[in-house]
């Protein structure tokens, strides 16, 4: 799609966040571990190997690595352990059967998420939920896979609108022309495929560019929860693919015209 590779030339989704991996990340789960991370606690639906929302960027290959990282993250959203109940290292290299240096790779990425806490002599202890990095990538894909949560998809409908129509808005005053050509693509190609698939690709690349054209740093880093929100709205099916096209035009126009009102209002339409 043409529409999506203008955007990604324009760094649309420069505030992407890595996984935290290093050297021990790459190594490979043993045959038995690889059975029993598959079939852990953690396990939900997604595992299964098939994706029912294909094209959206929170959708990507799992490693060993991020299997294991998951399954932890996920006791720990589901309460396994208070703040002082986190597994030993002993108990973890047993229940897993790994390297030592891969699970040493595993925790720091649970505590560069806010997971963990690790201290000497004392070991890893499991955080609140208020110091989690919830809207890290990793951190919202296991949200969404962890199943349906009304009070976390508010949450983020909430933060998709006010930031994107605060977004919309400047980007009617600041909008290039390389950004109307992008979202122009956007529309002619949802107009070639007005699929449900096709509607939520589509709609993505064209909240990320209306993010980019405000010219506000903070807004460029909004991919992850654009892609959560559209998941969780296909999910739940809401709204209609045709209103959600009507909404998209006339955000465009409004932009293009300059009317820094209508296009705050029209994304809160495309939004939903």
């Amino acid at each position: 799609m043409r529409a999506e590779g203008n955007a990604g030339r324009r760094g649309q989704e420069a505030g992407e966040e890595e996984s935290g991996r290093g050297a021990g990340a790459e190594e490979a789960l043993p045959s038995e571990a690889a059975i029993l991370v598959a079939a852990g606690p953690g396990r939900r639906a997604e595992d299964e190997g098939r994706s029912s929302w294909p094209g959206l960027g929170l959708e990507r290959p799992r490693s060993a690595h991020d299997q294991m990282l998951r399954i932890l993250a996920l006791e720990i959203m589901d309460g396994a352990y208070d703040v002082t109940g986190f597994p030993s290292e002993a108990a973890l290299l047993g229940r897993f059967q790994v390297s030592r240096s891969f699970l040493r790779e595993v925790i720091r990425g649970l505590t560069a998420k806010g997971f963990l806490s690790v201290k000497t002599r004392v070991g890893a202890t499991v955080r609140r939920a208020e110091h989690w990095s919830h809207f890290d990538r990793d951190v919202l894909r296991w949200r969404l896979s962890a199943g349906d949560n009304p009070v976390f998809g508010e949450d983020l409908r909430a933060m998709c609108l006010g930031l994107e129509c605060e977004a919309a808005r400047r980007a009617a005053k600041r909008r290039s022309l390389d950004d109307l050509q992008v979202l122009d693509q956007c529309l002619a190609d949802l107009a070639a495929d007005p699929s449900d698939t096709a509607i939520r690709i589509i709609q993505r690349v064209f909240r990320l560019t209306i993010c980019a054209a405000s010219d506000r740093p903070v807004m460029r880093s909004l991919s992850g929860l654009i892609e959560a929100q559209l998941l969780l709205d296909a999910r739940w099916k809401r709204g209609s693919t045709a209103d959600r096209s009507r909404a998209m035009r006339r955000v465009f126009y409004a932009v293009r015209d300059g009317d820094e009102v209508a296009a705050a209002a029209a994304m809160r339409q495309v939004i939903g």
